[in-house]
């Protein structure tokens, strides 16, 4: 693994609701979404599991993309996959399953600054004044964080990262482009450079 840390694929959503499917498995020139986000991380030298949902953990399973598909019992969004992804990594690069396109340079330069700042719990980018809580480097001392919040009722990563101890990166433009929408599809299908 490098910098010791492993990458986890939140592929536990229910993007079934806009697509009719698993959207994590809707093709974008020839390959599927989160084949590419896999063959991405791979690049970088990081071990990657799949954090799915009891329902949909065994189609994961049989796609054999992972090193290994973790389940989300809570299902409470994105903030319990990456507790459970934590329950594997003292680290973890949490990554939506819909990433379809990923600069693998600028998350290689999160993973840089993460590792020379020990002293937070978090790591991620802000665009726009927004903070982006995928994809972002979470540790062990997060986990405290966002079980405390749990236990409140509250369920927003985003608002986890704000209680935790955060490095915050500034971009002038996204590094990666998720899947919302069949245009979305349509877009990618259409770009000369993939």
């Amino acid at each position: 693994m490098r910098w010791g840390i492993g990458a986890a694929v939140l592929v536990g959503g229910r993007g079934e609701r806009m697509f009719g499917f698993e959207k994590p498995l809707a093709r974008a020139r020839g390959r599927c979404i989160v084949e590419r986000v896999v063959s991405a991380l791979r690049k970088i030298g990081l071990r990657v599991v799949g954090v799915a949902n009891p329902l949909n953990a065994r189609l994961y399973e049989e796609l054999e993309l992972f090193d290994s598909v973790l389940v989300d019992k809570l299902c409470i969004g994105p903030l319990s996959g990456v507790l459970e992804a934590l329950r594997l990594f003292s680290e973890v690069l949490a990554i939506g399953g819909d990433t379809v396109l990923l600069d693998t340079s600028r998350v290689e330069e999160l993973l840089s600054e993460c590792s020379s700042s020990m002293s937070v719990d978090v790591c991620c980018f802000r665009f726009r004044g927004f903070i982006e809580p995928l994809p972002a480097v979470y540790r062990k001392g997060f986990a405290e964080v966002a079980q405390s919040l749990i236990a409140r009722g509250m369920y927003s990563l985003q608002r986890a990262i704000r209680s935790a101890r955060a490095l915050v990166i500034d971009l002038r433009e996204l590094p990666w482009r998720d899947v919302d929408t069949f245009e979305d599809l349509r877009a990618i299908e259409e770009m000369t450079v993939l």
